[in-house]
């Protein structure tokens, strides 16, 4: 697979020769729905012999997946001698290189939140970190469905629960937005060890500390406990 940078569409071929012939043939038409779009892509044509063949792709893919240093040095990534940073070609992974599966990343990400969930790092009990939990949860329903309809730009389309998901729930993020007003650690470890990209951890504590002022819950800083590694928040903890 070869990545060449969008804005550099002098080298671009697919954006030539597909893209363009693509925006020509659903100019003017509402992209109502996927089968709308799906079926335009589709029915693209040109006289030079285009075709273009396009299905709806319905697999699950989680938004805001985190890949550790060590998986993305593993990655063969050739750069380009023209813009290397922005222009390289990945090569087809070794048949030893086992990825880890979706599953064991979701078990490995559960297993974390519930350390975390440690009333050494909480400075809570189970039963207040249940309440204060239940307390916020109509408040991070109704803010992440103004989120979607944001993203959307109007009413929902589709049935409820379709899209992308988040890999966190909102007692997670709850959880995550405690142990980091705590100061406990940075954003950057708690993206490491949840293996979450750190813009979507930023995002979930801006928004997740709103709703608590609003709620008029304040979090104590802790002093004299730092962590400033995944590796040794996860050693402090049985």
């Amino acid at each position: 697979m070869t990545n060449l940078r969008l804005l550099d569409a002098q080298w671009n071929k697919i954006e030539h020769r597909l893209f363009s012939q693509i925006t020509v043939n659903w100019r003017g038409r509402p992209l109502t729905s996927h089968e709308v779009v799906v079926k335009t892509i589709a029915s693209t044509r040109t006289r030079t012999g285009l075709r273009v063949d396009a299905e709806l792709d319905t697999g699950d893919y989680p938004i805001g997946i985190s890949i550790g240093r060590d998986e993305l040095r593993a990655l063969p990534i050739h750069p380009h001698a023209q813009c290397g940073t922005w222009n390289y070609t990945i090569e087809p992974t070794h048949a030893d290189a086992a990825p880890v599966p979706g599953r064991d990343r979701e078990r490995e990400r559960a297993t974390a939140v519930a350390m975390l969930a440690d009333p050494r790092l909480t400075r809570m009990t189970s039963a207040e970190l249940n309440e204060l939990t239940a307390r916020l949860a109509p408040a991070q329903a109704a803010r992440a469905e103004q989120r979607r309809w944001h993203q959307r730009g109007g009413r929902r389309r589709n049935a409820p629960g379709a899209g992308g998901r988040r890999l966190l729930s909102d007692a997670a993020a709850l959880l995550i937005t405690i142990v980091y007003l705590r100061q406990l650690c940075s954003q950057r470890v708690l993206s490491e060890l949840l293996g979450v990209n750190p813009n979507s951890i930023g995002e979930i504590i801006a928004e997740t500390r709103m709703l608590l002022v609003e709620h008029g819950h304040h979090i104590t800083p802790t002093t004299g406990l730092r962590f400033t590694t995944a590796a040794s928040l996860s050693d402090f903890l049985p």
